[in-house]
């Protein structure tokens, strides 16, 4: 249509400048009006009629672009402003087996919010590539720190670095949405989420209070145990969603019974603030999802159909629509496609496949059933990491794959990627694994990193 536009005013221009009669350049010009006028909404009837012929779940997934980033504290209210909030409050981190209370142990949920709430919300990352994290924790190395309490009073202590699971297990709602919802594309890239770390204190000689109070001041002494490079702090991991209800959002929707079937429709508007961006889903009081139907999902109304409304609760998310992302930030990037193989055919469905996961970033392709003879073989994600949920994660998947025959990807960071992107060339992998894994699951996929 911009092309008939372009054409329409080079017309119009000719004719204005052309020798002719003031009345024929007057009815030449409403003709060429009319004509692109018809021509438009012609378009506009032929978009209409693709449109409806678009599976639902195509338009939903749509909306699913998810951005994680790490930025610093300081600026988190800068980036709400800009639909970015954080993904978890709720970490300590720190661990001690001499204060009265374990996150690893014994600490329940009750327990939990109360010792936030008296020590504050923390978040430490791993810098360096997941393999280098992976072996830092696998050694299970020792540091010294020191501690200054409030009194100027020194206290040396002893620390190890250990995995912290906190923003990970955020994302099992987003895998719950998904499934339902049918979502076509990856469900999230978060390598900052698998790098999340809690000081774990093997010997400290101070109390909680003492060690938390405002007046202590901690130096881990990074530079002398040579982690001046390796560990984030002063930071946190946000995403440009709420988790739903959010803070003081009420979800109730309305409840109609369906005589005929026996079932129950839960319907949601714009009074429960249902918006493009969200899915809501039911729950069992135990956080198991529902068996549930999706009647409608539309820009403001979702309709549920399910047939077990016993102890009933419903969540969800609202993925914001963001213009403005922070630097270190990671994106579920993926062409959606009109037609989807539910089988892999031949060579040429896998590399259109893999060239929808490619970013300014990183680049992927070139699969084959023979192992390469150039390249490096890519070390995956330990279990707790995959991508995929409790599908994905289980055991039983894994040994699944080792049956099946293998085909190896190449994969590799872009020439004009950032340096700090290019560290995270294994974690790239690792998403696009997981996501084909589950789009072709008649192979075991393998990453090679050329």
């Amino acid at each position: 249509m911009d092309n008939f536009e372009s054409m329409n005013r080079q017309l119009i221009e000719r004719i204005q400048s052309a020798d002719l009669d003031e009345n024929i350049k007057k009815i030449i010009g409403q003709s060429l009006k009319q004509l692109s006028n018809y021509e438009e909404q012609q378009i506009g009837k032929i978009r209409d009629s693709i449109k409806e012929t678009i599976p639902d779940f195509l338009q939903w997934s749509a909306y699913w672009n998810i951005t994680t980033a790490v930025v610093p504290q300081k600026n988190l209210d800068e980036w709400e402003e800009k639909y970015f909030y954080p993904v978890e409050q709720q970490s300590l981190g720190f661990a001690s087996p001499q204060w009265d209370f374990d996150f690893f142990e014994g600490c329940n949920e009750d327990c939990h919010t109360e010792v936030i709430g008296n020590y504050g919300h923390r978040q430490f990352f791993w810098r360096g590539t997941y393999d280098e994290l992976q072996d830092e924790i696998s050694h299970a190395n020792t540091y010294k720190g020191v501690a200054v309490d409030k009194d100027g009073q020194e206290y040396p202590f002893f620390y190890k670095l250990v995995l912290e699971p906190a923003c990970r297990r955020k994302e099992e709602r987003l895998y719950q949405l998904a499934a339902l919802y049918h979502i076509q594309r990856p469900v999230i890239f978060s390598p900052f989420a698998r790098r999340q770390l809690t000081i774990f204190l093997t010997d400290i000689n101070m109390t909680a209070e003492s060690f938390f109070d405002e007046k202590c001041r901690w130096d881990f002494c990074w530079e002398k145990n040579g982690l001046q490079n390796r560990i984030i702090e002063n930071c946190e991991l946000i995403w440009n969603l709420k988790m739903l209800p959010f803070e003081d959002d009420i979800i109730e929707g309305e409840q109609i019974p369906e005589v005929n079937t026996g079932g129950t429709e839960f319907r949601f508007t714009e009074s429960d603030n249902v918006q493009q961006g969200t899915f809501l889903q039911l729950q069992h009081m135990e956080e198991e999802p529902l068996m549930t139907d999706i009647v409608k999902k539309s820009e403001n109304q979702i309709i549920l159909r399910t047939f077990d409304t016993s102890q009933t609760k419903i969540n969800g998310v609202r993925i914001e629509n963001v213009e403005d992302t922070p630097t270190y930030s990671f994106t579920n990037q993926y062409e959606l496609a009109l037609m989807i193989p539910p089988r892999i055919l031949s060579v040429a469905d896998v590399e259109r496949t893999l060239y929808r996961y490619r970013s300014d970033s990183f680049i992927c392709g070139h699969p084959s059933l023979r192992k390469p003879n150039v390249g490096k073989m890519i070390r995956g994600y330990r279990v707790e990491d995959m991508y995929g949920g409790r599908r994905e994660i289980s055991l039983y998947q894994r040994k699944r794959l080792q049956s099946l025959p293998q085909c190896y990807i190449f994969f590799a960071a872009q020439q004009q990627a950032p340096e700090w992107v290019k560290k995270y060339l294994q974690d790239y992998a690792c998403y696009v694994l997981a996501d084909i894994q589950w789009r072709f699951p008649d192979f075991y996929w393998v990453g090679v990193s050329m």
